[in-house]
């Protein structure tokens, strides 16, 4: 099953190069964090994720960041640099 429909696998490379790219260009630069919503996190303990990320020197501003992405049931995503609408997960990574 496709995440987006008609569109494969693939193509998320595709688009993680063209950003690079640009960012080159650009002689700026950025964060990308590829989530695969349907599967992941599900049987990952909380506490060890924080854990990890705390000994890979990632700061308690981030930690929380990621704490929210994963125990809060509304999100929304930017798309062309404006936010969708909030919408429910209902599987996996909320």
């Amino acid at each position: 099953m496709d995440f987006v429909k008609d569109r494969q696998i693939t193509d998320s490379f595709v688009i993680t190069d063209e950003i690079i790219n640009k960012w080159k260009w650009e002689n700026s630069g950025g964060l990308v964090v590829k989530t695969d919503f349907e599967k992941a996190c599900d049987s990952v303990d909380h506490g060890f994720l924080d854990a990890m990320l705390k000994g890979m020197g990632f700061d308690s501003k981030w930690r929380r960041w990621m704490s929210d992405c994963i125990s809060t049931p509304l999100l929304s995503v930017m798309v062309n640099g404006s936010p969708t609408d909030q919408f429910v997960m209902e599987r996996g990574l909320r």
